[in-house]
């Protein structure tokens, strides 16, 4: 589905940077596994991302530019400084300031060549 609808947006001759934002399970394990005890996930173990790594490898092999923000959003993890609200992965402010500087860096790289 993912590879039929970035083909899709590519004929469309739009240009779009793919943004693919993990959930918490797949950051850490405590992104995830605190908080969360009555989940069907298992409790501190940190999930695969080989799907959001294929949905990265579609959007550039149909043509199109993509950032994964895992790599930022495990950098700066801290059981203090949380990525996501430990009951429904969503993100935390500081989160999104993360995500927001993630991308900011990479158009201000773009708008450089």
């Amino acid at each position: 589905i993912v590879q039929a609808s970035v083909k899709i947006v590519l004929r469309t001759k739009t240009k779009f940077l793919g943004i693919v934002i993990p959930p918490g399970i797949v950051v850490n394990d405590y992104e995830w596994g605190v908080g969360r005890e009555l989940h069907f996930f298992d409790r501190n173990q940190t999930h695969s991302d080989n799907a959001l790594v294929e949905v990265v490898e579609a959007i550039q092999d149909a043509g199109g530019a993509a950032i994964y923000l895992k790599p930022p959003l495990a950098e700066f993890s801290q059981p203090s400084k949380r990525m996501f609200f430990p009951y429904d992965g969503h993100l935390t402010a500081y989160g999104h300031q993360i995500v927001a500087k993630s991308l900011e860096g990479v158009i201000v790289d773009k708008l450089r060549k």
